[in-house]
């Protein structure tokens, strides 16, 4: 701490050694009590970031993986709740009979949040021609039901072939 001080009529600069505890700041805490407060807060912090660097450091395989159009019987567990995935499920859809068109769509976490029912969700792809296709699941924390609409008109060029963690 630097102090100014006048002698023999000039400012001359006094440098005093002082106890951090004797120094009180304009919130009413001493030096030292805000020392404290902000080792704590940096321990909580690291705490967090190694919780949150577990989550960040997610599987690469997927949760499920088969290939079908998610029809009335359709009906899975993935391998991971969607609660204890980092922000969601993500659904890898491709044409029919092929490893073409890969079409993704996330379901977040806040899904759960959302539904009041049935955990009903609509998701809306596109196919050769720039059709738009509707794909309906039932998804809910541990498990995705298929719909009977995805298995007639167009929506039946569609199928469903992984999902991953995301």
């Amino acid at each position: 701490m630097q102090i100014k001080y006048k002698k023999s009529g000039s400012f001359e600069y006094l440098y005093p050694k002082t106890l951090s505890e004797n120094v009180e700041m304009n919130s009413g805490k001493s030096v030292e009590d805000w020392k404290k407060s902000l080792d704590e807060d940096l321990a909580n912090m690291e705490e967090k970031i190694e919780d949150s660097s577990k989550l960040i450091n997610r599987r690469t395989t997927p949760l499920w993986k088969g290939e079908d159009v998610a029809g009335d019987s359709f009906s899975i567990k993935p391998d991971k709740k969607l609660t204890e995935c980092f922000t969601g499920w993500i659904f890898c859809w491709q044409k029919v009979g092929t490893s073409q068109q890969s079409q993704y769509y996330h379901v977040p976490k806040y899904h759960l949040d959302l539904i009041t029912t049935n955990g009903g969700t609509k998701m809306i792809l596109s196919t050769q021609g720039s059709k738009d296709l509707h794909k309906y699941l039932y998804v809910t924390n541990d498990s995705i039901k298929g719909h009977s609409a995805n298995s007639s008109g167009d929506e039946k060029d569609l199928a469903l072939v992984a999902i991953y963690e995301y």
